[in-house]
């Protein structure tokens, strides 16, 4: 099955099993209709948002299963593109800690290569945005790895900008401090660089 093809029936796939994502409930990538929801009472307004939230968590739950290593390397990159395509943030732990992913196999034309490059794990953690942000501080905190360090970098970079980012980056390495992890310290600090060389 062509790439292209795959994204569009995973797309309608995860639709089909999730309930709330009805016409008359909010969608995971829709803006609000502030209109229609106007109109609603108290209690169907409510209703409607609650049936959103249990939509996107079936998303999010078939997305991960998608995303195991066990899966074809062309599911697992159709997943990660619906996962940043609607913001799946609970599938934030799962993608970072893939950030490596590389799919030399793909075609370059693809619909999934043109929507996110060579990198798709770190464009569809930066769509996430601040829920990745925790996921990719503890993959260089935990990781050695030079490519995992750098992309888990430059994602934060790419989401917070330089200053944010190095905050961030400090305070995870005073609570690692407070915890008496040295090992987390030293992989933290040893990324600093990594920050300071942002422009």
């Amino acid at each position: 099955m062509k790439l292209r093809t795959l994204i569009v029936f995973m797309i309608l796939m995860v639709g089909a099993n999730c309930p709330g994502m009805a016409d008359d409930t909010i969608p995971p990538s829709a803006e609000l209709d502030f209109g229609k929801y106007a109109k609603m009472s108290r209690p169907e307004l409510f209703q409607s948002l609650k049936e959103a939230d249990a939509a996107r968590l079936a998303m999010s739950e078939q997305v991960i299963r998608a995303l195991s290593e066990d899966q074809p390397a062309q599911s697992r990159l159709a997943a990660i593109v619906i996962a940043g395509l609607f913001r799946l943030d609970h599938t934030a732990p799962s993608l970072a800690q893939m950030i490596d992913f590389d799919d030399p196999g793909v075609e370059t034309d693809s619909a999934a290569r043109m929507l996110y490059g060579y990198e798709p794990v770190s464009m569809a953690l930066y769509n996430i945005r601040n829920p990745a942000i925790p996921w990719l501080i503890e993959n260089l905190a935990r990781s050695d790895n030079e490519k995992i360090r750098r992309r888990s970098a430059e994602t934060m970079l790419n989401i917070l900008n330089a200053a944010p980012a190095k905050a961030r980056l400090q305070e995870s390495i005073d609570a690692q401090a407070a915890a008496k992890n040295a090992t987390a310290v030293a992989r933290l600090k040893a990324a600093l660089p990594l920050f300071n060389e942002a422009k």
